[in-house]
């Protein structure tokens, strides 16, 4: 018989898995610390009543304890803060630390601002101030100023009220009755005229209570000096 070959099978070695990479701690870097947004302006501001015994305040909410109708700024620190850059631009100021003479009106709780016309320059103040200052504690009565001061510029644009100059009647203004404006008129002159340039009527008012004018729709030519007339109908 012949041989036979046994084949011995050798075992190979086990199979080794493939190791995953560890992963690599990476040190995140801390990032710088930010700037501070700055918060803005320090200021002091010199307020009386009628012009008299100035006191410095530093804190716009600490003069609202006197009827103070008069603020104005004495000295100014800091860089203003977006509120108050915006404050600013409201009012149309362009200055960098222009925003404290809007604080100068939050300190106030008499005077024009409160009791007199505003122009259409106040008006835009006013309500810059107030977003500085909106626990102002007569802001009714600055809101309701505002809203009268919008309201004259408005007829000035429409010509319905005029100041010093001279006016082409149907033109320039709306021929009806004018009052004059304020609660007194001091050395006010007025004139209506024909197209010659006749005086029709006219006067120089030294000191009154405020009056009333009439314009026909005949005259042609209003002419003011040192007052201003509103145009209250035809």
């Amino acid at each position: 018989m012949g041989s036979q070959l046994k084949l011995l099978l050798v075992p190979g070695p086990e199979p080794v898995e493939a190791s995953s990479p560890k992963p690599t701690n990476t040190a995140v870097k801390a990032s710088p610390t930010p700037t501070p947004t700055p918060t803005g302006l320090s200021y002091a501001h010199s307020c009386s009543i009628g012009g008299a015994g100035a006191t410095e305040i530093y804190d716009y909410r600490k003069a609202w304890s006197k009827p103070f109708d008069s603020c104005m700024d004495s000295s100014t620190s800091g860089t203003q803060s977006p509120a108050e850059n915006k404050a600013a631009a409201m009012a149309g100021y362009t200055d960098p630390d222009d925003a404290k003479y809007l604080y100068s009106i939050c300190a106030q709780t008499a005077g024009h601002y409160l009791t007199g016309d505003v122009s259409g320059d106040q008006t835009k103040e006013v309500k810059a101030a107030l977003t500085l200052c909106p626990d102002h504690p007569k802001r009714a009565q600055l809101k309701a100023n505002v809203a009268a001061g919008e309201a004259l510029e408005e007829d000035r644009a429409n010509g319905r009220l005029v100041y010093s100059g001279k006016y082409l009647v149907g033109k320039d203004v709306k021929p009806g009755t004018w009052q004059s404006q304020g609660e007194k008129v001091e050395d006010c002159y007025w004139e209506i005229s024909d197209a010659q340039g006749n005086i029709l009527d006219n006067n120089f008012i030294s000191v009154a209570p405020q009056f009333n004018i009439y314009i026909p729709a005949t005259a042609s030519g209003f002419t003011v000096n040192g007052c201003g007339f509103r145009w209250i109908g035809g």
